[in-house]
């Protein structure tokens, strides 16, 4: 059941509705039929009034019989996201509003791969040496970026910081400033190489979280679900990832308000001297209770070994920028992988991996599997599905290359595929699912 609260009178209805496009999910249609379908109507809505806006702008639909929004596009619309709102006027309680997003894909876009680590440390919470320190080498290590993640506690804790190794007139600064100067300085000094400054919190509702793309310092050292909320709320655009969930039991319920932010899950985590761990089952587990995470993998470095280890997080993204890698990773096209040198794609119908896309029940889908790795010889390629469920399988003796298309039939038990490498010594590769959103209503 979903839930509706108004603008105006902040009363909240449980009312059954479905969007389409479905909300965050991906088309290669430039004219999509947008729709809002009702399974009931609640018995105050005055339905004469009904407004629908596309990018802010006011468009004219159809209203059906069978409870149904309909508009479709006059002319084809650009590529890239696309907001949605229908205005809906009640006669006791004011406005609600169904608001969505959904993104137009270009089917011929393509990606490099850059390699980094999204989850490190230094001196500035619980690790070793500057920012500066582990971006330099990172890069010397071959990465093509790398996120401090310190821990608030200590960035609040120690208000101040210089760093010797770089000119900011003497001055000294809280730790939280000078990583985010220290990361400009280095983007600016290199265009092979991306520093990104972020930061690691603790939560009682999932453990530790790392947060992108947020310039602002949380204020607590530790959030609860209320503070989360209220934080996302302001500040739309962060990003965020689950950190190391072998340490925590449970996981959060997937109707929580965190499911458009919390994207990213730690498949992989740890480095030496600290022990490396796989978390497939819990992430499995999270995928099926509706979670739409991409995995990534963090060395979680407490040590100056910054990208020393082989276990990495891939992203596909068109230009190794700040901008460009925080949108890929936005989008999912990520994976983690132990080789530095795994090269992992995986398409379903031509949408990379970490889409949404919207299908049909029965609906025949195209998977292009695409899998290299000059260093490390390639043992096993698998397709799974929810549950763990291996739905496609190819052995191999030695090989560093493999191909594949396979084709699958869609059912509403299958809401995500995704594709596992085996390399040598025993080395894994997971790919980000392909997430199904079926359209009946």
């Amino acid at each position: 059941m979903s839930i509706l609260r108004s603008i105006d009178s902040n009363k909240i209805i449980k009312c059954e509705y479905k969007t389409h496009p479905h909300d965050l999910s991906c088309t290669h249609d430039r004219r999509p039929q947008i729709t809002v379908g009702f399974e009931n109507i609640y018995e105050d809505f005055y339905r004469a009034e009904l407004r629908l806006f596309l990018d802010d702008e006011m468009v004219k639909f159809q209203w059906s019989d069978a409870l149904q929004v309909n508009y479709l596009p006059e002319k084809e619309l650009e590529y890239g996201e696309h907001k949605v709102r229908l205005v809906i006027p009640d006669r006791k309680n004011g406005e609600f509003h169904i608001n969505w997003v959904f993104y137009i894909i270009d089917k011929n876009k393509k990606y490099n791969i850059y390699y980094g680590n999204p989850h490190s440390h230094t001196s500035y919470s619980d690790g070793k040496g500057t920012p500066t320190d582990a971006f330099e080498c990172a890069r010397g290590n071959g990465l093509h970026f790398l996120m401090i993640s310190d821990h608030v506690g200590r960035l609040l804790k120690n208000n101040s910081s210089y760093d010797n190794s770089i000119s900011f007139h003497g001055c000294k600064y809280p730790k939280w400033e000078m990583t985010k100067l220290e990361a400009e300085q280095i983007n600016f000094k290199y265009d092979d190489f991306v520093a990104l400054a972020g930061y690691e919190l603790s939560t009682v509702f999932w453990g530790h979280i790392n947060f992108f793309n947020c310039d602002e310092l949380v204020s607590k050292k530790k959030f609860m679900i209320k503070d989360m909320i209220q934080w996302i709320h302001s500040h739309e655009d962060i990003l965020l990832s689950v950190n190391h969930p072998f340490k925590r039991v449970g996981t959060l319920k997937c109707d929580s308000p965190f499911n458009k932010n919390i994207l990213l899950y730690e498949y992989g985590n740890g480095c030496p001297p600290r022990k490396y761990n796989r978390c497939e089952e819990r992430y499995y587990k999270a995928l099926d209770d509706g979670w739409i995470f991409g995995a990534i993998n963090g060395q979680d470095n407490h040590d100056s070994n910054w990208g020393e280890a082989e276990n990495l997080t891939g992203i596909f993204a068109e230009n190794l920028t700040k901008e460009e890698l925080i949108g890929a990773m936005k989008m999912r096209r990520v994976f983690s992988t132990e080789s530095k040198t795994l090269k992992l794609s995986f398409k379903v119908d031509g949408y990379w991996m970490g889409s949404i896309i919207n299908v049909k029940v029965g609906e025949r889908l195209r998977v292009e599997i695409n899998v290299q790795d000059k260093m490390v010889d390639i043992e096993k390629v698998q397709l799974i599905s929810n549950g763990g469920v291996v739905v496609h399988e190819h052995n191999f003796g030695e090989s560093g290359v493999f191909k594949c298309i396979v084709d699958i039939n869609t059912s509403i038990e299958n809401t995500w595929y995704l594709v596992k490498v085996f390399l040598k010594n025993d080395k894994i590769g997971i790919s980000s699912p392909v997430f199904l959103k079926y359209n009946e209503i």
